[in-house]
């Protein structure tokens, strides 16, 4: 999948989709947690544990910023 990283630059990267419920969680890497907070409807909250220097950044944010 071609995609455009926060550099504006074209990178090849891959997708993975899973599937989780409301408690669960799961790793990016050894250090980034994401955990599913609350589902109401077809809204999700999600909470990110990272390190300090790790960028977090709303897709729309970025998008603002970039075109």
């Amino acid at each position: 999948m071609e995609a455009t990283d926060l550099n504006n630059e074209q990178v090849t990267k891959t997708c993975l989709v899973i599937t989780r419920n409301q408690g669960q969680s799961f790793y990016i890497g050894e250090d980034i947690l994401v955990e599913i907070q609350r589902i109401e409807g077809k809204r999700a909250s999600i909470k990110i544990f990272a390190p300090k220097n790790v960028k977090i950044l709303r897709s729309e944010i970025l998008n603002k910023f970039t075109n």
